[in-house]
């Protein structure tokens, strides 16, 4: 939870699921005040340029109902990817998508995961177990 940075309409504190250690994220603001960024080392983005990747970001609604959240990126000189939503259920589950970066340009400086769970309102939250981050070959 280290790398976990909220918005001034966000939070994100330690927390035990149903399913383990997590970190339950909660969102007032559906723009950017709502959202937690997650750092992402720059030796990574490194292996993910010029590669396919794909991201894995295993949730659970903080509810007893699906909380839609959403998951976009910002990798410095790597590029960006289209933000992309999701709905948490109340079983773990993996949302997962593939970007694609055809610059070669290593990044220097870290990148951020950016996680929004404001989409359902303000009173909702998603359990985060964990991202993951598979670079291609």
């Amino acid at each position: 939870m280290a790398s976990a940075r909220p918005g001034p309409r966000a939070t994100a504190v330690a927390a035990t699921g149903s399913e383990g250690p997590a970190v339950k994220i909660a969102s007032a603001d559906t723009g950017a005040a709502g959202d937690i960024a997650f750092t992402v080392p720059a030796d990574l983005l490194r292996e993910m340029a010029g590669k396919s990747s794909t991201i894995a970001v295993e949730v659970q609604s903080g509810l007893n109902q699906g909380v839609p959240f959403s998951v976009s990126c910002d990798f410095g000189s790597l590029g960006n990817c289209a933000r992309h939503r999701f709905t948490a259920t109340q079983e773990k589950q993996e949302a997962l998508f593939r970007v694609t970066f055809d610059r070669t340009l290593a990044p220097n400086a870290p990148g951020r995961l950016i996680i929004n769970a404001g989409l359902g309102g303000a009173n909702t939250s998603v359990l985060l177990y964990s991202i993951r981050i598979l670079p291609g070959q």
